[in-house]
């Protein structure tokens, strides 16, 4: 009975592969091919079984059994995102109902991936740094598209100012790491929110107000959530800020490169 329950490493590791591949990999130009056809909903699914097959081969190290669930993956994925696109709900909504059934198909194929033989992660500083990984992907991105969606269903324009994006994404990751430090660190956390409130000000865009306060806490909670997970190995300060803000830069030019290639790929 004990394999019909999924157990927290593979979930862990699903949702990490899911994450990359739905969030790192779905740059703004794989956003829109996928929305445009067939062909780039594929290549989005694609990048999502590449990411999942990359960290079940890497944790697991059985290629079958990798390839297998990434495939179950890609072709659900497909399917959830092809439906979520003939739709005439919301997009706020539909990214919600979205997310909700990847998570549900990550649980179901985890309960499958019982019935193979799968280590646990070892290694205690790979383990803290897939939740770091995770926590970080989820307060920059998932967290991100999550408030844009409020703002469709509320018929709210976009701030169109890139770099306002850098100062949320900086202060969303300081958030995360003064609350992971707990503390002292504490009473650092209004100081992070201070540059956003005052172009709120400056700007006249009160509706900000709420992005603010919700940005505030979920990455103060989720900071709060990494710690109670690493609690027996707790990064220092210099671990976590260094591998947070590297991890970050790694995520925008990874981006930048990879919305170059799709750009060159497309023209040719």
């Amino acid at each position: 009975m004990n394999n019909y329950f999924p157990k927290v490493d593979i979930i862990v590791i699903l949702l990490l592969g899911h994450l990359f591949g739905d969030f790192i990999f779905q740059t703004d130009i794989v956003f829109k091919l996928k929305l445009k056809s067939k062909k780039g909903l594929f290549l989005h699914s694609f990048f999502v079984f590449l990411t999942t097959f990359i960290f079940l081969f890497i944790f697991s190290k059985k290629i079958f059994f990798s390839f297998l669930i990434s495939i179950l993956t890609l072709l659900s994925h497909f399917f959830v995102d092809l439906a979520k696109n003939k739709n005439n709900f919301d997009k706020g909504i539909n990214f919600v109902l979205d997310q909700l059934l990847h998570f549900f198909v990550i649980i179901f194929l985890s309960s499958i991936s019982n019935f193979f033989v799968i280590e646990s992660i070892k290694n205690i500083f790979v383990y803290k740094t897939v939740f770091l990984l995770i926590g970080l992907i989820f307060i920059l991105y998932f967290l991100k598209y999550l408030i844009r969606s409020l703002y469709e269903i509320l018929k709210i324009k976009l701030v169109r100012d890139k770099y306002y994006y850098y100062v949320e994404d900086v202060e969303k990751i300081l958030l995360f790491i003064f609350s992971y430090m707990h503390g002292y660190f504490f009473l650092l956390l209004p100081f992070c929110i201070i540059p956003r409130i005052f172009y709120t000000i400056k700007n006249n865009k009160e509706y900000l107000y709420y992005d603010i306060l919700i940005s505030f806490l979920v990455s103060s909670f989720s900071g709060i959530v990494l710690r109670k997970i690493t609690l027996l190995s707790p990064f220092s300060f210099f671990e976590i800020f260094s591998l947070s803000f590297f991890f970050y830069i790694l995520f925008k030019i990874f981006g930048f490169l990879m919305d170059k290639s799709i750009l060159l790929f497309y023209k040719n």
